[in-house]
């Protein structure tokens, strides 16, 4: 396999590791402000296929509508776990130690970073990212968008809105609305 990642910072290092330990030659990082070569890399490269390694996930997801339907990577690596009845969309990142188990779903261009754990059951929709060493408990909903910060941890059957953020270390026993942000143990709305 062939892969042309659009991003060239921190998150791109770790798409291109990954996708170097699951034997994929990386043909280009490409800075997404010089997406415009995007077409001619592809000319150059027919059967490479494209993956978003860019952090922001509103930058990620936008950018990803904008292209359209390219033949987008998904990259998991090859220490990663996932579960046969899982499903990770087209795009996604599955990073080193994460964990997605029985009947999970991973949206499109999601991110499920470093040691995160995915438990059974859980929705997460395009473009979030739960970054490492967060817990997501059973049947978990995160939105689009939405951020599970880092160590952070959700108690099962919890729903995280579109845009929402959990912070760091968080411990999140309540619903989260759309765009809010929240913070501490237990897990309250940020002033």
């Amino acid at each position: 396999m062939r892969v042309i990642l659009l991003g060239a910072g921190e998150h791109a290092r770790v798409v291109a590791e990954a996708a170097e330990a699951c034997g994929w030659q990386v043909v280009a990082c490409l800075d997404p402000a010089n997406e415009n070569r995007l077409p001619g890399l592809r000319a150059d490269h027919p059967d490479a296929t494209v993956h978003l390694a860019i952090g922001g996930n509103r930058a990620r997801l936008a950018l990803a509508e904008r292209l359209g339907d390219l033949p987008w990577s998904t990259i998991v690596h090859p220490r990663a776990f996932v579960s046969p009845s899982a499903q990770i969309m087209a795009g996604a990142f599955i990073g080193a130690g994460a964990v997605v188990q029985a009947g999970a779903e991973v949206g499109a261009h999601a991110v499920v970073n470093s040691a995160a754990v995915v438990e059974h059951d859980c929705r997460l929709a395009a473009g979030c990212h739960i970054a490492p060493g967060a817990v997501l408990g059973g049947a978990v909903t995160v939105g689009c968008t939405a951020l599970v910060g880092l160590g952070a941890r959700v108690r099962d059957h919890i729903s995280i809105g579109e845009a929402a953020t959990v912070g760091m270390g968080a411990v999140v026993v309540g619903a989260v609305a759309a765009g809010r942000t929240v913070l501490g143990i237990p897990a309250r709305e940020r002033p």
